[in-house]
């Protein structure tokens, strides 16, 4: 489901617990898009509610999901060490077909061989030459080809 453009896959179960409970739903809510904010830095958040009378479960997830959104703690970017390890968890195939394709790329990327991931500070009137590296070294990795040492 997507609430004020934060899309999430939420699970809803009747089950509390060991035991079936008829007056409570529990909810996960899972990010979909990596990198941008969610209700939890871990891309994960659960939550237990009593049940609505009148209202679709769709109704009370996006409920509390916009209830999540304008509380405290307010939505956060992912945490790093949790956006590279959700990144490389499989998305259901009909979480794409509701809209554009989740963002799910890692926050450290993987680096073909032959290839080095660098962080450099450089003065502002040699970066250039850093940038025009980093271009061509992105449309080699695209292409596929790796250059020669």
């Amino acid at each position: 489901m997507a609430v004020n453009g934060m899309r999430a896959i939420v699970k809803v179960s009747d089950r509390v617990g060991s035991r079936i409970d008829t007056n409570h739903v529990s909810f996960e809510f899972h990010a979909v898009d990596l990198d941008r904010p969610f209700i939890s830095e871990t891309a994960y958040r659960s939550h237990y509610d009593s049940l609505r009378a009148g209202r679709s479960v769709d109704q009370v997830a996006a409920a509390i999901l916009a209830e999540f959104q304008k509380g405290k703690p307010k939505p956060k970017m992912i945490e790093s060490e949790y956006r590279d390890r959700r990144a490389a968890e499989p998305v259901p195939a009909w979480v794409a077909e509701l809209g554009p394709p989740p963002r799910r790329v890692p926050t450290i990327p993987a680096v073909p061989e032959g290839f080095a991931l660098v962080d450099v500070v450089l003065l502002v009137h040699r970066a250039f030459i850093a940038r025009k590296w980093a271009k061509d070294a992105q449309v080699k990795i695209t292409a596929g080809q790796v250059a020669a040492p």
